[in-house]
């Protein structure tokens, strides 16, 4: 005599396969290839789980081979419960996948991590936020769009006020903005300048001595030529300074160490903007 299981036997549950999926775009541009560079990323999710014993696999997406991939990804999913973590958040405007794998991962009905198409319809525009919040009665910080040659940057900036922070409208991870937007000596600043840099930000951080000296602003500023936006970074902790760095024609600052460490960031954000 053998015995088999009742047909109403629970079966054990298919293993866990997670799947995440990283944004990449294709690009011959170091300035940009720098954020497909998911090397500690990866480091990070093999720790974790390894810790907790569960199979996984990183897999880069492009715009390109949005369904390519999770068609794959499904095939190869059999016998598992796959489980996908999705970090693709970009957007056409950039080469970025985004809403379009969110699409296709409910088109195939695969579990899946972070926002809805609906939610990232609506956010991902800064400026439809932006207007939505002030619609809705909100509160947010106020706001201006810079046009592409930022013809009207002083007077938004007198407007507005300083300091300010200055993001692309649509994507995310300061795409737009290159490291050659950031100088420190007179050699950078002409790379800047020569490839058409619109901003340009003035480290006061010799990156190599890690010393601070708001003098290498004041030293590069007459260098930049009308029309491009001009950021002083780091060292920068009173009004005084800021005033300083406002007669000698800055646009903005980029200040986070004298906020970041202080006991009342609002308080501080207050005093830095000359606020009573």
């Amino acid at each position: 005599m053998t015995a088999s299981p009742s047909s109403g036997e629970a079966q054990p549950p298919a293993p866990l396969l997670v799947w995440v999926l990283a944004p990449f775009l294709e690009t011959t541009d170091p300035n940009i290839d720098c954020y497909s560079d998911y090397s500690q990323s990866q480091a990070e999710y093999q720790r974790a789980f390894d810790a907790l014993g569960i199979e996984w696999r990183w897999e880069p997406v492009s715009l390109d081979g949005v369904e390519a991939t999770l068609e794959r990804v499904t095939r190869e999913s059999e016998g598992f419960t796959p489980v996908v973590f999705n970090l693709c958040d970009g957007d056409y405007l950039n080469g970025v996948p985004g809403v379009d794998v969110i699409r296709r991962l409910k088109l195939l009905g695969l579990c899946f991590t972070g926002a809805d198409e609906r939610f990232y319809e609506v956010t991902t525009s800064k400026i439809d936020m932006k207007t939505a919040f002030e619609a809705a009665g909100v509160p947010t910080p106020s706001w201006a769009v810079i046009p592409p040659k930022a013809t009207n940057a002083r007077s938004i900036l007198k407007r507005l006020g300083t300091p300010v922070i200055i993001k692309p409208a649509v994507s995310a991870g300061s795409m737009g903005i290159t490291i050659k937007s950031v100088v420190h000596t007179p050699d950078e600043l002409g790379v800047a300048l020569d490839v058409g840099a619109d901003i340009v930000g003035i480290n006061n951080r010799n990156l190599q001595t890690l010393q601070v000296d708001l003098e290498t602003t004041a030293r590069l500023r007459p260098m930049i030529p009308a029309g491009v936006v001009v950021v002083s970074e780091s060292g920068i902790e009173t009004r005084t300074q800021i005033e300083q760095l406002e007669r000698l024609g800055l646009d903005a600052v980029l200040i986070g160490t004298s906020l970041m460490t202080s006991p009342d960031p609002s308080a501080k954000l207050r005093e830095l903007r000359g606020a009573r």
